[in-house]
């Protein structure tokens, strides 16, 4: 028999236990959500066309891109596993 002051309760270490599920990162959530800002954006940036006298390109359209490769570069990072201290 083992003692029990040496034995570890799975449930309770946090070295042994499972996981939070891969879509709880925070940074997925952020991503998939500024993905789809992104694309809104710049989809209704096309369709409307909305340029004003000041600017002569499509600011909502190129802004839609923007938000749109920020929202990737957050999935991109979420693909990495977390670090985790030794």
């Amino acid at each position: 028999m083992s003692d029990p002051s040496v034995t570890r309760n799975r449930s309770t270490d946090p070295r042994t236990s499972s996981p939070a599920p891969k879509w709880l990162d925070l940074r997925r959530i952020i991503g998939v959500q500024l993905a789809f800002y992104g694309i809104l954006l710049a989809v209704y940036g096309l369709i409307a066309r909305p340029t004003t006298a000041s600017t002569r390109w499509n600011m909502d359209f190129y802004w839609g891109l923007v938000v749109c490769l920020v929202g990737a570069v957050f999935l991109l990072a979420s693909l990495r596993p977390p670090r985790t201290e030794d």
